[in-house]
């Protein structure tokens, strides 16, 4: 009787934790379909009250999409190319719409060591701990990420930085000692907002869940440093 009871608390645990990683990889996959549809839809609508503007050398948009004010950037790319944004202000063969919920001008986070892509037939890892998926605005953060590196060429692969949380919901464990020689972007709270590179892992260290700042950081750094090579 105890080994029927037993076999059925494991059938109802394994169902359990396949459901979890099902919701945790459409989280992944919505945020792109997410980003990629408020592109389309910024793309196209009708703004008020534009506004142009640099902000080192790139040339933003500010546009109200409705009662949200955001910053738009746009450039061209060779996606067949090595490099994430090549030349920026050179025509090519992708156009590319950063779009920020920030002021990038506003934008203090501070980011050590420069942003360099690896060849895009490698993944780029982004992972994220149980403490940022708490966070209001980390859909938005993850969806703009996604959309970004989709964009762009690259093929992100989304996992969790927490064990035992990879473990319950069956996601990758990913963490940048294991997976050395890749690029990782890893996602946590922390003291104060910061990017910090160590080789070909980016920390983006969070505080009181001002996610969007530092992702957005992340983002216009990326292009910066590109531009500059």
């Amino acid at each position: 009787m105890e080994k029927g009871e037993n076999k059925k608390i494991q059938k109802e645990e394994t169902k359990k934790k396949k459901t979890q990683k099902v919701d945790k990889e459409l989280y992944w996959v919505l945020g792109v379909m997410v980003a990629l549809i408020l592109v389309f839809l910024i793309s196209s609508a009708i703004f008020e009250s534009s506004k142009d503007f640099q902000y080192q050398g790139l040339e933003f948009t500010k546009e109200m999409f409705g009662e949200i004010p955001l910053y738009r950037f746009t450039y061209f790319t060779d996606t067949s190319s090595s490099s994430i944004t090549g030349h920026t202000i050179n025509s090519g063969a992708n156009r590319v719409i950063v779009l920020l919920r920030g002021d990038p001008r506003k934008n203090n986070v501070p980011v050590y060591g420069e942003i360099e892509y690896l060849p895009k037939e490698n993944f780029v890892y982004v992972s994220i701990n149980s403490t940022g998926l708490l966070c209001e605005d980390s859909t938005i953060a993850m969806a703009g990420i996604a959309s970004f590196m989709k964009q762009n060429g690259f093929t992100i692969k989304g996992g969790s930085a927490d064990e035992a949380d990879a473990e319950q919901t069956g996601l990758d464990y990913i963490t940048c000692e294991n997976r050395p020689g890749r690029m990782v972007i890893l996602l946590q709270s922390g003291p104060e907002n910061s990017i910090t590179r160590e080789g070909d892992c980016y920390t983006l260290n969070v505080a009181d869940c001002e996610v969007l700042p530092v992702t957005e950081r992340f983002l216009i750094q990326s292009v910066l440093d590109a531009k500059a090579e």
